[in-house]
């Protein structure tokens, strides 16, 4: 295998370029950046089927960087994604691609957020802009945002966007930016709208389709029958068993993941959930906690099967163990959710528990696959223990960030300033744009709230979230 330097010089990217994937650990392409940089980089349209994971942003992110004009103090790409926790995943990835560069400033707009801090932002106008539809949009019928001479525009898993009823404003979106531009559409599926959307705006579209398909060495899956009423004791023994860092659970309905929540919460393990319903300071939270491994169990809509950095763990590298406590009505999200553990080259872990009355869901997946689905005997699930992990790190957060030109050197120069705390008792730090998460050993964490209630002489409300 050709090392990174040698596989991207043939694409003839910039030697800067090419140094900084090679230092950020760009060890080959993937599938999709093999196959759609050569026509990206020729400025051609593409459609491409892929999935999350499959390494997309950085295709996209390296090609609009290409061309990127710095000293020109314009908006030149607009990157459409559907939830607001996507933007900032691809932001921070393009932020961390454009290094290289040098002064590109990107900017997240999207929805769920005070509208003001955004203006404020809009007044030194970015080069690349990054966000959901309806604020992007927002801020065009404002004419606080001018896309009107962007040279590249990409949407982000165009399907997913579609199930959340964006396709007028996607439709709006796309006649507000010039005629003369490159598109670039990303969906894992392609439903009849997107390819009305790429009949009507894409010219003459080089069509690419990646499909992903993790193998048994990559994450094996289990699939376990259970009573009625049964389930809540079978995920016990299935926790016990695999005795898993980080867990993501997934539910169909924003109701049960709630209900779940408790239940677990009363069994004794540190246990949170995730659905549409939250308030966005309280996703930052709740997905810090999880990341930190703080709370390392994750219940779910399929909000977060596709879109969100979901990582756990103590390393914060990946999920464990996936379970499907409901077998979703869509067979293809079966997919989805299960590719959330396994990933970059890692081993997971993927359960299934079903009842009777689920029976035709499995079946609907078997068909959706192509192949027969093994049923797994409960006496695998060696009995062990309860599972109730002794907790490594708890999330502290502060009311500071980026906004605030808090950097990470701060946080941790405060934490370590009166010798108490030492570097191995600080794990992942995470600056927002106006708050700060980050993971400290249970024993220091009266010490670190009280070394962090001054960084840079600015005093902070500071929170242990145990």
């Amino acid at each position: 295998m050709e090392n990174s330097k040698t596989q991207f010089a043939t694409l003839g990217l910039k030697t800067e370029m090419l140094e900084h994937l090679d230092s950020i650990g760009y060890s080959e392409m993937t599938p999709i950046q093999q196959e759609a940089l050569p026509y990206l980089l020729k400025g051609k349209d593409i459609i491409a089927k892929a999935k999350t994971g499959s390494g997309k942003t950085a295709t996209f992110g390296i090609t609009i960087l290409h061309n990127i004009k710095e000293n020109l103090k314009t908006v030149q790409s607009v990157i459409i994604t559907p939830t607001r926790e996507l933007a900032e995943q691809v932001a921070n990835e393009i932020r961390k691609l454009a290094k290289a560069i040098g002064n590109i400033k990107i900017l997240v707009l999207s929805g769920g957020v005070p509208m003001r801090p955004q203006l404020e932002s809009l007044l030194h106008t970015p080069h690349i802009v990054v966000g959901t539809a309806g604020r992007v949009l927002q801020h065009i019928k404002k004419e606080t945002l001018d896309i009107s001479k962007i040279s590249s525009f990409v949407l982000d898993e165009g399907d997913r966007m579609l199930q959340m009823g964006f396709f007028e404003d996607m439709i709006e979106l796309l006649k507000s930016a010039p005629k003369k531009r490159q598109t670039m559409l990303f969906s894992a599926t392609f439903p009849k709208e997107i390819k009305e959307i790429a009949s009507q705006f894409l010219k003459d579209p080089i069509s690419i389709s990646i499909d992903t398909v993790h193998t048994d060495a990559t994450i094996k899956t289990f699939h376990f029958p259970v009573g009625k009423g049964g389930k809540n004791g079978l995920l016990l023994k299935v926790l016990a068993h695999f005795n898993p860092n980080s867990t993501l659970i997934f539910c169909n309905t924003k109701q049960m993941v709630k209900d779940l929540t408790e239940i677990l919460s009363d069994e004794g393990l540190k246990v949170q959930g995730i659905h549409g319903d939250l308030e966005q300071l309280d996703r930052n939270l709740i997905l810090a906690r999880f990341k930190n491994g703080s709370y390392p169990t994750l219940i779910a809509t399929d909000v977060a099967a596709r879109g969100l950095d979901i990582r756990g763990g103590d390393s914060s590298d990946g999920v464990d163990l996936v379970v499907n406590y409901e077998l979703p009505m869509d067979p293809e999200i079966y997919t989805h959710r299960n590719g959330r553990t396994g990933r970059a080259g890692e081993s997971g872990v993927a359960c299934s528990l079903f009842t009777q009355s689920e029976k035709h869901r499995l079946e609907a997946i078997e068909k959706f696959l192509a192949k027969n689905i093994d049923i797994d005997e409960l006496e695998l699930l060696v009995d062990s223990e309860s599972y109730n992990k002794e907790i490594k790190w708890v999330t502290v957060s502060i009311n500071g960030g980026k906004k605030q030109k808090i950097r990470k050197a701060d946080i941790l120069g405060a934490l370590t300033s009166s010798g108490d705390i030492k570097g191995d008792d600080v794990g992942v730090i995470e600056i927002g744009d106006f708050y700060s998460y980050i993971a400290i050993k249970p024993k220091k964490v009266t010490s670190a709230k009280k070394n962090l209630s001054e960084i840079k002489r600015k005093v902070f409300k500071v929170m242990a979230h145990l």
